[in-house]
């Protein structure tokens, strides 16, 4: 089993580009985060506060926010 680990430092970065500056391009969030993969992010905030930030990504139901 092969995992991917990556450590997002600013949360903005998931937003895409027009919600915010830092914002990550479609095709820059896919390159990192695939577009069928489960997703799992350890987060120590409100787990809806990622689910809105994630909003409008594709295929929502991989993000799984364990806070």
């Amino acid at each position: 089993m092969l995992v991917r680990v990556v450590n997002i430092v600013d949360l903005m970065r998931l937003w895409p580009p027009d919600k915010h500056p830092h914002g990550m391009t479609a095709d820059h969030f896919e390159e990192l985060i695939t577009l069928d993969k489960d997703v799992i992010f350890a987060f120590h905030g409100y787990p809806g506060a990622i689910h809105q930030i994630l909003y409008g990504r594709p295929n929502p139901g991989r993000f799984h926010v364990r806070g």
